[in-house]
C-alpha cells in the first residue's frame, strides 16, 4: 500500500519536497537520506517511519510515500494510516 502525491509542476525537487514536510510536521519529525536516489525517510520515533519516493513525469511531479514498518504487518498498516498520511497531507498544503 502506498499513497501518492500528484504535484502539477515540473522539476518540484527532493530538497523542496524534504523542506515541506519539515515545515508542516515540526521538529519532532527527521528527515534522512534513504541510500536510493530521490528518496527520503521520515521518522516520527522508532518504529515510526514513512518513506519518500519523488518520480519526474513530463509536467507533473509524483510523489509516493509508504509506511514503514519492516517485516511487521500490523505497524506498517499503523504506518500506512498514520505519519504516512501526515507526510503526504504535508506536502499537498505546501506543494
Amino acid at each position: 500500500m502506498s499513497t501518492t502525491v500528484t504535484i502539477n509542476r515540473a522539476g518540484v525537487g527532493l530538497d523542496e519536497i524534504a523542506e515541506a514536510v519539515r515545515t508542516e510536521l515540526g521538529p519532532e519529525y527527521s528527515i534522512e537520506q534513504s541510500g536510493k536516489p530521490d528518496s527520503f525517510v521520515v521518522k516520527g520515533g522508532f518504529l515510526t517511519t514513512a518513506s519518500v519516493e519523488v518520480r519526474q513525469a513530463g509536467a507533473r511531479t509524483t510523489v509516493v510515500i509508504k509506511g514503514g514498518g519492516g517485516i511487521l504487518i500490523a505497524q506498517r498498516l499503523r504506518n500506512e494510516r498514520g505519519i504516512a498520511q501526515e507526510v503526504a497531507d504535508a506536502i499537498e498544503r505546501r506543494c
